[in-house]
């Protein structure tokens, strides 16, 4: 890149990229960027995994005659625990499924492998980069989710799937990337 505008919006990106776990390579010169992969660590499957160990070993206790059997320590001490912990693994499944396309972006070109398949675009056969931000209205919901679209002609790409506690920062972010990818293969 040529100029520090340009190395600090890079930077930017790293540090965006690197916020919400998702692998990147970006070449020396600065003129290629690959995208795809969720960086997901052993912690996080642990911190998913730990709630269901622990409504298991609840309800191990019920069944044996340890603690009482009652319907608050069944909701409370095995229901809840496991639940939250499949709730984690969904979402461990979808930031992994959401992220598994392999985009490689250059200047005027880009590389997308789906399935296998690599197919390569130039800039002219990209119709638009567009996101979207699940509309749930929820007030207890936890994480929201957006994916980053490629729109060619006759099909989309997900290029990135993102979660964020905050809608507004998530949309922002996506915001951020559809532009800096935009301004990346000039379209």
């Amino acid at each position: 890149m040529e100029n520090k505008t340009d190395q600090l919006n890079i930077f930017t990106l790293k540090l965006k990229l690197d916020r919400h776990k998702i692998k990147y390579s970006i070449s020396e010169d600065e003129k290629h960027l690959t995208l795809g992969g969720a960086d997901i660590s052993s912690v996080d499957y642990m911190l998913a995994l730990l709630p269901i160990v622990i409504g298991a070993v609840l309800m191990f206790l019920i069944l044996v005659g340890i603690l009482p059997y009652n319907r608050y320590i069944i909701i409370l001490g095995f229901l809840a625990p496991i639940g939250f912990g499949i709730y984690r693994f969904g979402n461990i499944y979808w930031k992994k499924s959401s992220n598994k396309n392999l985009t490689s972006f250059s200047k005027d070109k880009v590389r997308l492998t789906m399935d296998g398949k690599e197919s390569s675009y130039s800039s002219s056969d990209i119709n638009s980069i567009t996101y979207n931000v699940d509309n749930s209205t929820d007030a207890t919901q936890e994480v929201f989710k957006g994916n980053l679209y490629l729109n060619l002609s006759g099909k989309r790409a997900i290029i990135l799937g993102l979660t964020e506690k905050d809608r507004r920062l998530l949309s922002k972010d996506l915001d951020y990337f559809k532009n800096f990818l935009s301004n990346f293969i000039k379209l």
